[in-house]
């Protein structure tokens, strides 16, 4: 009997049904993924930049705890010295398998049909209170048809993995008697992204009141995030341990003074713990080194395949008032369709590319097929607006690891003043400079990280971008334009097309970046040449690529 035929007998749905179950409740109940978060935590403590500057920003955003790995590292240090982390495993595989019920009952299709009618014949109530982003595409996002479609992506495993897991761990810290501090989160995490939607509205007060909804809601959640990792740190200090050493004596005390001053003795106790691992590394011979990085990277591993994921911010459409002959300003559209598809030949899933566009919405004057059926997915929000860019950006910090692959491609104008570059996104509504880019990308953390950026004068995003492993290249110089002919034929066009013969991954190299980009320009400058209007600029441009703090020209 043919395995398809065996998966058709009655007996193997509900088996198929039983194991699928099991699997989802350790997933979501996996210590070796604890134990890489705790890990990744503490490793950041130790290398990331210290500044003073970054902090008091972050402040304001309600990060009381820094960038995020202060906080990882208290929360599963408390976990695991609460003493009752098994039975929160318990816990967290009982929801799990629990939800992963819910989804295949919600995405049979009899039920994700009936549900999709229901959505689509109550939708013109909350269209209507939602009049400021949008009665017709607001009525469209909850029409039958994309409510199925939406419903369709939660029977992907892995997608309903990676959605769930997270909010399976903070409920099943909920239960153990955190409900205040993770409902207050939840809600906090949901006004925010009401503030984003509201961005996009066409009405100005609209949008100056999202903006609003998003700060405040954002920094709620940042706060209580930080807040439930110090209480839960505290906690598993002061977790009942046999009374047999003075370490004990001294854990005790601690735990009294955490109680008193819970956030100021976290820090505290972080930056000890960062010290004493930095002690501890520096002091190992380098093959010790290299065997513990080995076992980081194996332990985040387990059932974690490697990924990519993209982000393509197209920042002027047809309603770009800056060149009008012909189809000029179409031409954005075109180069991120070319994009589009090399990211589709080198592995990129596409419900994994981001396609923001000046309004969110996708009306071209040509025909993309692929780059529009990325509009198809309303899971996100397409505003090309700089802050919810920042909100994309910040979504992919949280989806990206070390075991992935990310990248980011601007097609813009831009200009550079005083030294610093800039884009105009939403039509040259909003405006973005080099080190506001930096400062939105800095979170990603993923195995390999490219930043293209096309547009002119864009040199200093190459410089701000290439830092560390990451990689980053600006279509010219910073004192030179960018050139793109009205059938989105640009520079960074051509080196995604060579790119893509090699491939993009965790394997890719400085070098092989290189390589695509300088045979990139030899065949943009041979393609045009002679007649071409702009055939002077073609000759001069230049691309800069950064890497390792350091400006890499390519001829």
């Amino acid at each position: 009997m043919s395995l398809e035929k065996l998966l058709e007998h009655p007996v193997a749905k509900p088996l198929e049904l039983i194991a699928n179950t099991g699997l989802n409740a350790l997933h979501a109940a996996n210590p070796l993924r604890d134990a890489h978060e705790f890990l990744t935590g503490a490793y950041g403590l130790v290398t990331e930049p210290k500044s003073k500057k970054e902090y008091i920003t972050g402040l304001k955003q309600g990060k009381v705890l820094g960038k995020g790995n202060l906080a990882k590292t208290l929360l599963y240090s408390g976990l695991f010295l609460s003493g009752a982390y098994v039975p929160l495993l318990a816990t967290r595989a009982a929801l799990g398998g629990g939800a992963y019920l819910a989804k295949r009952a919600l995405t049979w299709d009899p039920v994700k049909n009936a549900a999709a009618t229901l959505v689509d014949k109550l939708k013109y109530a909350p269209a209507a209170l939602a009049a400021g982003l949008g009665y017709q595409k607001v009525k469209q996002s909850l029409s039958k048809k994309n409510v199925a479609k939406t419903l369709d992506k939660w029977k992907d495993d892995r997608y309903f993995r990676e959605n769930i897991n997270p909010t399976i761990l903070e409920a099943a810290i909920a239960a153990k008697g955190y409900a205040g501090a993770v409902g207050l989160k939840w809600l906090a995490g949901i006004t925010a992204k009401t503030g984003t939607k509201l961005q996009t509205s066409k009405y100005k007060t609209i949008r100056s009141l999202g903006k609003k909804t998003n700060t405040i809601g954002t920094f709620v959640q940042n706060l209580c995030g930080d807040y439930l990792a110090a209480s839960v740190f505290a906690t598993g200090l002061d977790a009942p341990k046999p009374p047999v050493t003075e370490t004990y004596k001294q854990a005790v005390d601690f735990a009294e003074k955490v109680r008193e001053q819970p956030l100021e003795t976290a820090k505290e106790a972080a930056v000890t713990l960062a010290d004493r691992v930095q002690s501890t590394v520096s002091t190992m011979t380098a093959p010790a080194q290299h065997a513990l990085a080995e076992a980081w990277d194996y332990i985040g591993g387990i059932d974690n395949p490697a990924d990519k994921h993209a982000v393509i911010v197209i920042g002027y459409d047809t309603d770009d008032r800056i060149f009008r002959f012909n189809d000029a300003s179409d031409m954005f559209y075109a180069d991120a369709a070319k994009v589009y598809d090399d990211l589709l030949r080198m592995g990129f899933k596409a419900e994994n590319i981001k396609v923001l566009t000046p309004d969110g919405d996708f009306h071209p004057r040509g025909n993309y097929a692929n780059l529009a059926r990325a509009f198809s997915d309303t899971s996100y929000n397409h505003s090309g607006s700089e802050e919810n860019l920042k909100q994309t950006l910040e979504q992919m910090a949280q989806k990206a690891d070390h075991n992935d692959t990310f990248t980011l491609y601007v097609a813009a104008h831009g200009l550079n003043e005083n030294g610093t570059s800039f884009v105009g996104l939403r039509n040259g509504t909003d405006t973005m400079t080099d080190q506001e880019l930096r400062e939105y990308t800095k979170n990603i953390n993923a195995g390999t990280e490219l930043y293209v950026v096309g547009a002119c004068h864009s040199g200093g995003f190459a410089e701000q971008l290439g830092q560390g492993r990451d990689i980053a290249v600006s279509a010219c110089s910073s004192n030179q334009p960018a050139i793109t002919d009205i059938y989105g034929n640009s520079l960074t066009a051509y080196f995604y097309d060579e790119l893509a013969r090699k491939g993009l991954g965790n394997n890719t190299t400085p070098a092989d970046i290189k390589e695509a980009l300088g045979n990139a320009l030899i065949k943009f400058k041979n393609e045009h040449r002679g007649a071409f209007l702009y055939a002077d600029e073609v000759r001069d441009q230049m691309p800069v690529m950064g890497t390792g703090g350091s400006m890499l020209p390519v001829k």
